[in-house]
């Protein structure tokens, strides 16, 4: 190519000589600078005019009689890139031009899966990235209602799993990494997240890393990561946005399920963000108030946070030193919902007909919780590119309700650099340590735990390839248990098959150390089915392997996004709720048929149990896209399938075979047979279906919101024959266990006025449950004002 680029030349500048034409000529190629690869129909601006645009090969040519020429390049997908050329009297000039991908739109560049800033579509392990715009239009007043419209994630009772990587299982910790703002943010007791204390109204997008994130993240990151990243205003400007919203929850389909006769169910709510960057210093300050009547008898539900960001930067482009300080507190009054009474008359009444002021645990258990957390964190980037992060968090949570029963703390420090080597390869290490204690005299006891590590991963990205590695070492100490020590690797490739096609492949190890919760917990004689501990517990450990493909189209500025992959996950260890026979060491002597059943009745309940090998394999499709694909008609998109097959190879040994497991996966695609399915996890969906349209002209917005998830295919039979009313419901003529639900939206954006949003959701009126025995709420009205200054 560059032979015949240089030939062209000379032929030019031969022709101009011997026509005695003192012309002077441009020969310009037009390249990605990731591939080399020509790029066509890039415009080109000469001297502020467009003049025309790249051939098939790249290449353009002009002739001209000035001595010098500003040329601009633009191409949608890349950078607009700029070059000045000078001339001597007749001469050819030769010029090429390297387009950088362009960083704009849909979340283009991650942080998450690295650390470091990287385009999407370099990424080694696929990452999806939900817009601020998408989290207010739908009125995510929580934020799992945000992340549950990530394709092959779901959120169900507060539990996040992505790719089916967890279950739904009460009290077992996320295997999903929640981190704000570069910090984890899971509890100390049970290693889940409080959805309702990260600030929704300061949130600048959503990052979910589908793949291991233990090496850069530590313990939790088994399945992957979420990372909230909150704003900070633009340099020398000023933010505010106001949102509130009413909501009216509409009769139930069966007008023998409404329970409510003097005052219909529905909430309200008012965030605000206000936030302004001043010369060095930059701040944001964020309120939130929800006040819920809920739809489920006694579950009203109140809350109220206030968020604090500041910084301090010694240099406005991010040189030299800046300090950060972070901080949140949050009061709520809330109810945890288990079960249902019945099927029918007391299907939206928690069991046992709980009221407000129980003091015992039922179908819906009160709790007054308080939490807070301060983080401070100093940078410091060298003018050579090198970053160093010292950044500590103390988040505490403490139930203040009618026992007072629950404290915790969680302190942690993390230290970490970024090392350019050279232009093309980076290297992040760093260290972590946290120390954590829970005081819970019901249930837990008094503990304290330790968790210290160490991480490096070495980032390279160089015209077609873009490749990482890494390995972290962590130990991990709790009072009264065996201490552990775990060493985890991670290892990925993107090759960039043409400037708009990638593929990629990753390989990662990820762990997750039990938490309080699943080892000492003990609500025997509290609880009509106890849960009882498990101090013998192992952490899970498993691997994540990831073979994908993303295509980037762009249609006049509508970018898209075309994603395929195909995963596989083996899981030891991994920890189940599992209902059993749970004798104490006293009667391991005594044979079972001398086992008073008054023992037996007593020792019946739940355990967190290691399984000692899972496996899933699946495959996921998604489209995402934002722009505007004419001049007045914007449209977004978010849509995925995801279909796997989780199965515990102790149910079926077979499947240790991985043969044997792939002939059985294509199998179950079809199959509705239990032979098939018998060995599946429990509380998993096989088919996973999101799809979110929403169209944008002249001030309008229209929106749909489409879900599918297929049958639950196992939970526990204890489930069937003591919950009243589940029998019934899945033996119900036509009950398939299928369920689907639709939402829609229209709004308009005034120009002086703000944004008025009319929501529907479960706009059938469906009866239908994500989670057994816990009914979603019926069709329900939201009326949503936004302003923004």
């Amino acid at each position: 190519m560059k032979r015949i680029f240089h030939i062209c030349s000379a032929i030019l500048l031969l022709f101009s000589v011997n026509n005695g034409i003192a012309q002077n000529t441009l020969l310009l190629k037009v390249q990605s600078r990731i591939t080399n690869a020509p790029i066509s129909d890039a415009d080109i601006i000469i001297d502020g005019k467009q003049q025309g645009s790249t051939d098939e090969k790249g290449v353009f040519i002009w002739k001209t009689n000035q001595t010098s020429l500003n040329i601009t390049v633009i191409h949608i997908g890349f950078q607009p890139t700029k070059a000045r050329v000078s001339f001597r009297s007749g001469q050819v000039q030769r010029l090429i031009i390297k387009l950088e991908e362009s960083v704009e739109n849909i979340g283009d560049v991650t942080i998450t899966a690295t650390r470091l800033r990287k385009p999407i579509t370099r990424e080694v392990v696929q990452v999806d990235v939900l817009p601020k715009e998408l989290i207010y239009n739908v009125n995510s007043t929580r934020l799992y209602d945000a992340v549950d419209k990530v394709p092959g994630v779901t959120v169900i009772d507060g539990q996040m799993s992505i790719r089916n990587g967890s279950g739904f299982a009460y009290g077992i910790g996320s295997r999903v990494l929640v981190i704000t703002d570069g910090m984890p943010i899971l509890t100390a007791d049970r290693g889940d997240m409080r959805w309702n204390f990260a600030p929704i109204e300061m949130v600048e997008n959503l990052e979910v890393v589908k793949g291991p994130a233990s090496v850069l993240y530590g313990a939790g990151g088994l399945n992957g990561a979420l990372h909230i990243k909150t704003l900070w205003p633009e340099q020398g400007k000023s933010v505010a946005r106001l949102q509130t919203f009413y909501n009216l929850v509409d009769n139930p389909r069966d007008p023998i399920k409404r329970w409510w006769w003097q005052r219909r169910p529905g909430e309200w709510g008012i965030s605000a963000v206000a936030g302004e960057s001043v010369r060095n210093l930059d701040y944001v300050v964020g309120v939130n108030q929800l006040t819920t009547n809920g739809y489920i008898r006694f579950t009203d539900q109140t809350q109220s946070r206030v968020t604090f960001k500041s910084r301090y930067r010694q240099r406005t482009d991010g040189k030299g030193f800046s300090f950060i300080w972070n901080a949140s507190i949050m009061g709520s009054d809330e109810a945890d919902f288990l079960a249902w009474a019945d099927a029918d008359s007391n299907f939206y009444v928690p069991l046992n007909g709980t009221s407000p002021n129980a003091t015992m645990a039922d179908g819906a258990t009160r709790i007054v919780r308080q939490q807070w957390h301060m983080t401070p964190e100093v940078l410091y980037e060298s003018k050579g590119g090198i970053r160093h992060r010292l950044a500590a968090r103390w988040y505490r949570l403490q139930f203040k309700n009618y026992r007072n029963n629950l404290k915790t703390n969680l302190y942690n420090a993390d230290y970490s650099i970024d090392l350019p080597l050279n232009t093309f390869t980076k290297i992040t290490a760093g260290a972590n340590y946290q120390y954590f204690d829970v005081f819970d005299i019901y249930n837990i006891g008094t503990r304290q735990g330790r968790n210290a590590s160490a991480f490096f991963q070495v980032d390279y990205l160089k015209d077609r390839w873009a490749a990482n590695a890494g390995m972290r070492y962590e130990y991990f100490s709790i009072s009264g248990v065996e201490s552990r020590r775990i060493p985890v690797l991670r290892i990925g490739g993107n090759y960039a098959i043409n400037p708009t096609l990638f593929a990629r492949a990753n390989f990662g190890q990820g762990f997750r150390f039990p938490t309080f919760t699943e080892i000492f917990i003990s609500t025997a004689g509290s609880e009509a089915v106890p849960i009882f501990p498990n101090l013998n517990l192992r952490p899970e450990y498993g691997w994540n392997a990831e073979i994908g493909i993303k295509k980037l189209l762009n249609v006049n500025k509508w970018k898209n996004y075309f994603d395929a992959s195909l995963f596989w996950l083996d899981y030891k260890d991994l920890i189940e709720v599992t209902f059993g026979l749970y004798l104490p060491p006293r009667w391991d002597t005594v044979p079972s048929n001398q086992v008073p059943l008054d023992t037996i009745v007593k020792y019946l309940g739940f355990q967190a149990q290691n399984v000692a090998f899972a496996r899933n394999t699946g495959v996921e499709f998604s489209w995402s896209s934002e722009g505007n694909l004419t001049k007045n008609l914007g449209l977004r998109t978010l849509v995925g399938y995801t279909y796997s097959l989780p199965v515990d190879v102790n149910l079926d040994s077979t499947l240790r075979n991985p043969f044997r497991y792939f002939a059985r996966f294509f199998e179950s695609i079809v199959s509705k047979d239990n032979p098939v399915l018998d060995a599946m996890l429990k509380y998993r969906n096989r088919h996973l279906l999101k799809v979110d349209v929403e169209a944008m002209w002249k001030g309008w917005l229209a929106g749909i919101d489409y879900r599918y998830l297929s049958k639950v295919e196992r939970i526990d039979d204890v489930f069937r024959i003591f919950l009243p009313g589940y029998a019934d419901q899945i033996s119900k003529p036509g009950y398939t266990g299928n369920e689907y639900f639709i939402n829609l939206r229209v709004g308009y954006k005034t120009n002086r006025f703000g944004q008025f949003t009319l929501i529907v959701n479960n706009v059938t009126n469906r009866e239908y449950m994500i989670r057994f025995v816990r009914p979603e709420a019926p069709r329900n009205f939201t009326l949503q004002y936004r302003y923004e200054f």
